[in-house]
């Protein structure tokens, strides 16, 4: 799987769950079957539909899609958009809630009939904003009940429920994780002779940026510090005290770029047969920081 977000399933006509293995027909890594999404098509007369949603933690959304036949050709388009957003439902420790996020996607699909071929572009874009997650850190303090079997030496930390804290923790001020992407595909069958040639080429791109505050408080916890080098010990006392926190900056940039190829027949009435090639590429580059403030 991509380490990034996939694109939001907007305006989708079906989904079709295939077993495997499905490598003639959805190309490779498809041994165990392959699910596919087909999106909704244009349809031959104008039409149009808006779906609003509501709910608890600020939930709100609207999704439309609109349909029409371009002139008098047999080409048509159809265009589809979504926006929703959410507050989050875990309480933060100041004010306020945890995990709220906003998502827009947008797609558009162009498909016609022109002569004996069929060809169908589809075009997918999404844009995701999401707050730091619900986060709290096991400390010491509020877990130290350790205890060592005398006989056997075995240590154990089991104390009951996991301490939850009751809001959540995390620094103030973290930015919005992000994530931008867009999908592409043109779809090609045309006869070719007395066989039928199809063609699908595919281009996915996208970027992210993840936050993440690793030590789940909103200003690092309290610890000592040592002598550089050295282990707090007694001959290595602690030298001051300070409050690390902790905050990562995961980034990915991922490309993907596929084209097949296929010839079909029947060379007899109920025998048919299938050549093809198909082509690919993939680039990631992922790069990660993080800061540690004192």
């Amino acid at each position: 799987g991509r380490p990034v977000t996939d694109v939001d399933m907007l305006d989708i006509d079906r989904i079709e769950v295939v077993r495997g293995p499905q490598n003639t027909l959805f190309g490779r890594s498809t041994f165990a079957g392959a699910v596919r999404f087909v999106p909704a098509m244009p349809t031959s007369s104008p039409g149009h539909r808006l779906k609003v949603d509501a709910g608890t933690d600020g939930l709100a959304g609207v999704e439309g899609a609109w349909s029409r036949p371009i002139g008098q050709s047999t080409w048509g388009v159809r265009a589809a958009a979504a926006l929703r957003r959410s507050d989050g439902a875990y309480p933060f420790a100041t004010a306020g809630k945890v995990g709220d996020s906003h998502r827009r996607a947008l797609a558009l699909t162009i498909a016609g009939s022109p002569g004996s071929a069929h060809v169908s572009l589809h075009v997918r874009l999404g844009d995701l904003r999401s707050g730091h997650p619900a986060s709290s850190s096991l400390h010491a303090e509020d877990f130290n009940c350790g205890a060592r079997d005398g006989t056997a030496g075995y240590w154990t930390y089991y104390c009951g429920e996991f301490p939850m804290q009751a809001p959540a923790a995390v620094t103030l001020g973290l930015p919005h994780s992000r994530a931008r992407l867009g999908q592409a595909s043109l779809r090609m069958e045309r006869p070719l002779g007395g066989l039928m040639l199809h063609s699908l080429g595919s281009h996915y791109r996208a970027r992210s940026s993840s936050i993440r505050d690793f030590d789940g408080s909103t200003a690092g916890f309290w610890s000592g510090v040592c002598d550089l080098s050295l282990t707090c010990n007694s001959s290595a006392p602690v030298i001051r005290f300070a409050f690390p926190n902790v905050v990562s900056n995961s980034r990915q940039h991922v490309q993907d770029w596929s084209q097949e190829l296929r010839l079909s027949g029947g060379a007899s009435p109920g025998t048919t047969w299938m050549l093809g090639m198909a082509a690919t590429w993939s680039r990631s580059t992922p790069s990660f920081t993080m800061s540690r403030n004192f």
